[in-house]
């Protein structure tokens, strides 16, 4: 992948805007994040990202015990953030 300007680093992931489709290329061709990677990628904490999961704002699923957050999830939460930020 290569580093562009408003590429966001968080201990070595980058989230790099794809213009595309106004979403994020993800930093590898996983599919699914723990939650502890989601919130490095989102650049909030643990317990926010938790706290969202348990309120249903971000859809997460179980693989064993560890709940997982699909990476198209993860680009629409950002695209949603992000519109909801060029509306107000």
């Amino acid at each position: 992948m290569r580093h562009v300007a408003n590429a966001r680093t968080v201990r070595g992931m980058h989230a790099t805007q794809a213009p595309e489709d106004g979403g994020y290329a993800m930093p590898d061709d996983r599919i699914a994040y723990t939650l502890k990677d989601a919130a490095r990628l989102l650049s909030l904490s643990y317990r926010k990202v938790r706290d969202m999961a348990d309120k249903g704002e971000l859809e997460v699923f179980k693989i064993g015990r560890v709940r997982r957050v699909h990476a198209t999830v993860l680009n629409a939460y950002i695209k949603q953030q992000q519109e909801a930020r060029r509306a107000s």
